[in-house]
């Protein structure tokens, strides 16, 4: 198979988990609007998970003993990506293989990343500006997310790489832009070692649960208050600085959450 019938394919595949992850929120419509009547509080009348469910994302992460160990190991590799724009959200798309992760003996390939602003999961009850997730599924069709939070201060690496491109979307002038190769490395920039690992669900409708999360605990992470305003801006190409795209936290459910101390750098 040539290079352009395994980007097809791979998106082809793309299309299909997505029709299979959000079959009704497809077709249905929810917005971040608190007083809206298709805000999250009311997610639940047309997606009971996102009411009734008792593994639901995102939540509180408080610090606990922490655990020594090797529990995710990334094998990421640079492939080429667009950025895109949707009413919700900003997504890196990888149109190639652009590698996994592994937790516990299970391999996650990577499929897309997005960001949230404010921080959907809290940390010890504080909200953070921005948080990056990375979408992975297994062979079998399970879903784990990695989560990374930054705080308002320098810019990030990699945001800045792809400002013009962010404008762009922001003006309305396009909804997608291939953006060449990039390193799924450079779009984490993972600064610290510290995680926390629970099980949880989708943050977006239908809130399907038993996704695994993986949450970064930002340790000198940041992102420019410019740069959390243009990706903002950027969403659904409306211009406005102002959009929030959080989910409001959800019960644990006395679910354990785990604090990693990461041992071996991968």
């Amino acid at each position: 198979m040539d290079r352009a019938m395994s980007i097809q394919a791979f998106a082809h595949s793309l299309f299909i988990l997505i029709v299979l992850l959000f079959p009704s929120a497809m077709s249905e419509e929810f917005d971040y609007d608190p007083s809206s009547p298709n805000g999250p509080s009311n997610w639940g009348n047309t997606w009971p998970l996102c009411r009734d469910g008792t593994r639901q994302s995102p939540i509180n992460l408080f610090t606990a003993n922490v655990v020594l160990g090797s529990g995710i190991q990334r094998n990421y590799q640079p492939a080429n990506a667009t950025i895109v724009t949707s009413e919700h959200d900003v997504m890196i798309n990888w149109t190639e293989n652009a590698g996994y992760i592994t937790i516990n003996g299970t391999q996650y390939n990577l499929l897309q990343a997005h960001w949230h602003s404010p921080s959907e999961h809290k940390i010890n009850g504080i909200r953070y500006d921005l948080e990056l997730h990375m979408v992975h599924r297994s062979l079998a069709g399970n879903i784990a997310v990695t989560g990374v939070v930054s705080r308002h201060g320098n810019p990030d690496s990699f945001i800045s790489t792809i400002g013009d491109e962010l404008q762009i979307l922001a003006e309305n002038q396009t909804r997608e832009i291939p953006i060449g190769v990039v390193d799924p490395d450079d779009v984490t920039g993972i600064t610290g070692n510290k995680y926390f690992r629970y099980n949880g669900s989708l943050t977006v409708p239908p809130c399907n649960e038993n996704v695994l999360w993986t949450v970064f605990t930002g340790e000198g992470k940041t992102v420019s208050r410019a740069q959390k305003e243009l990706i903002r801006a950027a969403v659904d190409g409306a211009g406005d600085e102002t959009f929030e795209n959080a989910r409001p936290v959800q019960p644990r459910n006395a679910r354990p959450v785990k604090l990693y101390l990461h041992t071996n750098g991968n």
